[in-house]
């Protein structure tokens, strides 16, 4: 004898608003996903850069370039598979109008 229409329009509200929720944290995650890989990228393109310029192409290794930018050869090799790619990467990012930025405590 109750009328199940309210309930059904409370059940109908929270799908809606969990959906909104979840599309609303999809792209939050996705934006936060997207800085995090930029701000890895640029660490790398500085200290590639510091190194390069310190010491020369043939004297730098992927392994060096990794612990001066403070993450794993294998997250390198993620964003710039050789260390040639990493190298055209640098000079499009500075063809771009892009700047290798002194590193902190530099």
């Amino acid at each position: 004898m109750s009328d199940s229409r309210p309930h059904g329009n409370v059940t109908r509200l929270k799908k809606q608003l969990g959906n909104e929720l979840l599309r609303w944290s999809d792209k939050r995650a996705d934006g936060l996903r997207a800085r995090k890989k930029e701000r890895t990228r640029d660490a790398i393109g500085d200290a590639a850069v510091s190194l390069l310029l310190e010491r020369g192409f043939d004297r730098v290794s992927v392994n060096d370039i990794a612990a001066a930018a403070e993450i794993s050869k294998p997250t390198l090799f993620r964003y710039f598979p050789t260390k040639e790619d990493l190298v055209r990467g640098l000079r499009l990012r500075l063809g771009r109008g892009g700047r290798a930025r002194p590193r902190p405590g530099q």
